[in-house]
């Protein structure tokens, strides 16, 4: 990136931020199932956690076990999946919330990298968006 800039191209970059996915999903389910947490406690715990995104990455493996020892927890993933992709409901609220602090603590160590982004498109907006639809004929 830096080398085509240097040859004089225009480079735009851009991260695109996957906020309504299995990982988000499962961290939610994590918060909600394993910890029994609710939106306030989270949106404490995120203030009071200067390494929230390593939090979510070890409950991400809890809840990876979690699942593997009973399939019917499964179903909780895919009730938080639709909950997230519908919106407007709590369990969305929450997935946006954590995927917020997350996405600031990755930005965080970029910037301590000297790596700057230009877009950060989030899949929550081009999903609400519709951006995929395909227009009637």
């Amino acid at each position: 990136m830096r080398l085509v800039r240097s040859a004089g191209h225009a480079v735009d970059i851009q991260n695109y931020i996957d906020n309504t996915g299995v990982q988000v999903a499962d961290v939610v389910v994590g918060f909600i199932e394993l910890e029994n947490k609710s939106k306030q406690d989270i949106a404490d715990l995120i203030a009071s956690t200067p390494r929230f995104d390593y939090y979510c990455w070890n409950l991400y493996a809890r809840v990876s076990q979690w699942y593997e020892q009973d399939k019917q927890h499964l179903k909780s993933r895919l009730e938080a999946l639709h909950a997230i992709e519908r919106g407007g409901n709590e369990m969305a609220a929450i997935a946006e919330m954590i995927s917020t602090a997350v996405l600031r603590r990755h930005l965080e160590t970029m910037d301590r990298l000297d790596i700057e982004y230009d877009f950060l498109p989030r899949e929550s907006e081009i999903l609400r968006l519709h951006f995929w639809t395909q227009p009637s004929r």
